[in-house]
């Protein structure tokens, strides 16, 4: 949808034979020390207490700061949550998939038992990704294109 990807800030080796961003930080590349620069972000983040939070803030800096044109983060649809709103907010485009989504562990073998649903929030200024992104993911589930 967005032509490939550039970045993928919260990766490791694995997952990037997946996502096959042309470049990607690990857990020991620490995504919150750097500057992302990136045409095109999927972001994937920890979902751990805290750390969620965290990463969204900084694809939230990064993409306010035009250090990012556009961005795909996948999270849980934690409507309730501070993160799930500042992101929401910086967003042009959501999806609430209609499904659960079975991820991956480290050895790529499906995880199953996921107890929540996902959301697809894009980061973007242009208006025709915004179609592009609606158009793409309404097979995934209900999206929302901001005005």
């Amino acid at each position: 949808m967005l032509g490939g990807l550039d970045l993928d800030p919260f990766s490791s080796d694995s997952a990037n034979e997946v996502v096959l961003a042309k470049r990607y930080f690990t857990i020991d590349d620490n995504a919150f020390l750097q500057e992302w620069h990136a045409k095109n972000v999927w972001m994937n983040p920890p979902y751990s207490r805290g750390v969620c939070a965290m990463a969204v803030d900084k694809l939230v800096l990064e993409f306010n700061d035009r250090r990012v044109e556009n961005a795909v983060a996948l999270t849980n649809n934690a409507t309730d949550t501070k993160w799930f709103k500042v992101l929401a907010g910086a967003a042009a485009a959501v999806c609430f998939t209609d499904h659960r989504i079975a991820f991956w562990n480290l050895d790529c073998k499906k995880v199953s038992g996921n107890t929540r649903g996902q959301t697809f929030h894009l980061l973007t200024r242009s208006s025709s990704v915004a179609e592009r992104f609606a158009e793409e993911f309404r097979k995934y589930g209900l999206v929302f294109v901001s005005a």
